[in-house]
């Protein structure tokens, strides 16, 4: 298999692990409810902060991408969406889940949004990009439709604080598979670009036009044949 389905695969499981946790947050509202008596709003209040922050660092996430590498950018917003989920079974007062759910989580997913994955399709490939976009973005209504019945699953059978360990567990066991998928980027010098540019040349040019030299852009053509290095 080649390198780059190797990271299509590894970017579509952490697009699907930042997406479980933010899509999941709904399923431990009536177990927080009932263990500790608090109120809806008193819980949405998180949800609404994670959506707010997750809504103003996906803009910034390519930023993230040029100014760092992927793989720093993706174990990074593993690690918060991990922390986030892992700190919150060990909370006691309400407002804890705000820089928990809302931060840290928020952070975290609004790092690995769509446009890491359209990163990683633009770097990556060239042939099948738009197939790897399609799966880029059915890994976000894949981390709902997995994790949401299992999460709930969990919770019923066992307590929601299991439910949130193992979406921890889930985002941990990504952190290594992005460090060693991605520690490599594709060669994309001048030398290929070079590549690229002469193949695109060859498909243009008939099988019969013969190869005529011209003179660069500042050499006149009386002035060209006389001055080998101009003729291209």
């Amino acid at each position: 298999m080649h390198r780059a389905w190797l990271v299509a695969i590894v970017t579509t499981l952490a697009l699907v692990a930042a997406a479980a946790f933010r899509s999941t947050t709904g399923a431990f509202f009536e177990p927080m409810e009932s263990e500790f008596g608090w109120q809806r709003s008193q819980l949405s209040t998180a949800v609404t902060i994670n959506l707010v922050v997750y809504g103003l660092a996906a803009p910034f996430a390519a930023t993230l991408l040029e100014r760092y590498s992927m793989r720093k950018v993706a174990m990074a917003a593993l690690g918060l969406v991990a922390a986030g989920a892992g700190l919150s079974v060990f909370i006691s007062h309400y407002w804890q889940l705000w820089p928990l759910w809302g931060l840290l989580v928020g952070l975290g997913t609004g790092a690995m949004a769509l446009v890491f994955g359209s990163v990683v399709a633009n770097r990556w490939f060239s042939k099948r990009r738009g197939l790897v976009m399609g799966l880029f973005s059915g890994a976000n209504a894949a981390g709902q439709l997995v994790f949401l019945p299992s999460i709930v699953a969990i919770i019923e059978n066992a307590s929601w604080r299991i439910a949130a360990l193992v979406v921890t567990a889930f985002a941990l066991l990504i952190i290594p598979a992005a460090a060693l998928a991605l520690c490599q980027l594709p060669r994309r010098g001048r030398d290929a670009s070079l590549r690229r540019n002469r193949s695109s040349r060859a498909q243009h040019r008939s099988p019969g036009d013969p190869w005529r030299p011209r003179p660069c852009a500042c050499c006149s053509p009386r002035r060209a044949p006389r001055r080998s290095g101009c003729w291209r």
